[in-house]
């Protein structure tokens, strides 16, 4: 007899399917053969139909009498072997057993010939009987699981093998996606679904073909309406996440779908952390695209991010996903101020505080909190609520991390348009972990070019400078420095560091531009000339 089950480590809540193709049997456990390690064999069609073949253990799903085909007997689930060998068979019975039989040889022999396409076939035509349609999952649960072995220890012919079984892709993802649509609420069928979705898209055209056809929609369907099956959501998120690492592929689902949809999969998921931060890396990267952001504004998207970092503040991988989704989304100005209306500023500062050690999560928050503080409202909340020493202190523990610095320091540069955010960042040290950050990456020209411009919005008291609301920087102009933080700039070797920088990086045009800059407010300063000039 051969066996065949979801064989995926975390496919739980699922019941272990063994098949044989030979006699029409499909042997599913109840919960007294779970516990007392025995077997209760259903031997004809019509008893097979009667339990679904994707239900957890505790649930056995009969149907009525009055479902039953004509010669059909009430189901028997404590039959013992002799009885069963003993009940005599109705031609009505040896006729469905052998029609029952053709398939799944059938079968069988598709699935010794790796041919998804056949069995697709079979499934097509017969899937709205349970038996077929549970003895198609786990052929090809098995198959799968087998191509994959091989593909893990390829030779040339069992690389072969795996290429020929993916060839198949195009012709078999309609029949696919029309399995998920068709049986909704078959656990054994969706899982199924999205374990060949995952397996199956293995390269860049493969993941645009299966976002073409639907399978965004069909892996979010999979995912809400079956969220407390492990074993759904398992494969589900697998097959999400595969698709979410392919930008591409994001970036048209963004198109097929809209944000609008996986805005509903946030408020669907909010309360299943795994589910939710695959749903959220989706909309990050699906809002790349200027579109998915308007649309974004006008769906509800951003409130869903926020209450999902509200809900599992303590969950880093939330807290990083959501950051990410912010940051994309809040490229646009209208989200910026809706974001901000909502309380983002402080959700995020909250997400820092409680992930202080996190680095991922500090990245991802130091660039959000920059993305928004380019609104002037948001700029004064961040001040509020204490966000220019969480930020400071994130950059000093994590000073080795280039993101961390990268993104701390363009923050800092943009705080530091607010005359009372200046004092804030220098008594908080700013100055010096900017030029700490710059020390340590010198050979890093984002660092450099972010850091020069945080020192210069920092050290710079104009009273009204271009683009002063975050939206332009044209123009140049540099008067009225602030003596003090010039001064303690210089002080703490900052005219060092401003020449170290402009001349490991000379082509770079921002550094050198942002260099002179600099440089050109401390000389403003008559304490700072003489060290300015000897330097």
């Amino acid at each position: 007899m051969r066996q065949a089950s979801l064989g995926r480590e975390g496919m739980k809540g699922y019941i272990p399917v063994r098949l044989t193709f030979h006699t029409v049997e499909l042997h599913l456990p109840d919960d007294d053969e779970i516990t007392k390690g025995e077997r209760t064999d259903l031997p004809t069609p019509s008893t097979a139909r009667t339990v679904e073949a994707n239900l957890s253990p505790s649930d056995t799903h009969q149907k009525p009498e009055s479902q039953l085909r004509d010669g059909d007997e009430s189901p028997k689930s404590e039959l013992a072997d002799e009885e069963i060998s003993s009940t005599p068979r109705s031609e009505s019975e040896i006729e469905i057993s052998t029609h029952y039989n053709n398939i799944l040889l059938r079968m069988e022999a598709a699935k010794a010939r790796k041919d998804f396409l056949s069995l697709g076939e079979e499934f097509s035509n017969h899937g709205e009987d349970e038996v077929v349609r549970a003895q198609w999952c786990c052929a090809v649960l098995e198959l799968t699981q087998e191509v994959e072995c091989e593909d893990s220890h390829s030779d040339g012919r069992l690389a072969s093998d795996a290429a020929s079984v993916r060839a198949s892709w195009p012709s078999i993802i309609d029949a696919l996606l029309e399995a998920a649509r068709q049986y909704q609420t078959s656990a054994l069928v969706q899982g199924t679904v999205c374990r060949m979705l995952r397996f199956l898209s293995h390269d860049e055209q493969s993941r645009l073909q299966a976002v073409f056809a639907g399978s965004i929609t069909a892996i979010l369907d999979a995912i809400c309406e079956h969220k407390d099956e492990e074993g759904v959501k398992a494969e589900a998120c697998a097959a999400l996440a595969l698709l979410v690492n392919d930008t591409s592929a994001c970036h048209q689902s963004g198109v097929e779908i809209g944000v609008e949809r996986v805005s509903r999969a946030l408020e669907q998921l909010r309360e299943d952390p795994v589910a939710l931060k695959w749903a959220l890396w989706l909309l990050a990267e699906m809002s790349q695209d200027p579109e998915a952001q308007n649309q974004a504004a006008n769906v509800g998207a951003i409130s869903e991010v926020l209450k999902g970092m509200r809900e599992h503040e303590d969950n880093g991988d939330v807290q990083e996903a959501a950051c990410a989704a912010l940051a994309a989304l809040c490229e646009c100005d209208e989200n910026k101020e809706i974001a901000g209306s909502l309380g983002g500023v402080c959700v995020v500062l909250n997400g820092m505080r409680a992930h202080m050690d996190n680095v991922k999560v500090q990245q991802r928050a130091c660039r959000v909190i920059g993305t928004l503080s380019f609104d002037d409202a948001n700029k004064a909340e961040v001040g509020n609520s204490e966000g220019i020493e969480i930020i400071i202190r994130s950059l000093k523990l994590h000073r080795r991390h280039e993101g961390v610095q990268e993104w701390g320091c363009k923050a800092l540069w943009i705080l530091g348009y607010l005359a009372a955010h200046k004092t804030r960042i220098v008594a908080a040290g700013g100055i010096k972990t900017v030029l700490e950050a710059m020390r340590t990456h010198r050979r890093n020209d984002i660092v450099q070019q972010w850091g020069l411009m945080a020192l210069w919005s920092i050290g710079d008291d104009v009273l009204d400078r271009p683009g002063s609301g975050g939206t332009s920087f044209s123009g140049t102009v540099w008067v009225n420095a602030n003596d003090k933080i010039q001064g303690q700039l210089a002080h703490d070797g900052g005219i060092d560091v401003v020449l170290t920088a402009m001349t490991t990086h000379p082509s770079k045009a921002e550094v050198q531009h942002w260099g002179c800059t600099v440089l050109r407010n401390m000389a403003y300063v008559p304490e700072v000339l003489p060290q300015w000039i000897a330097e």
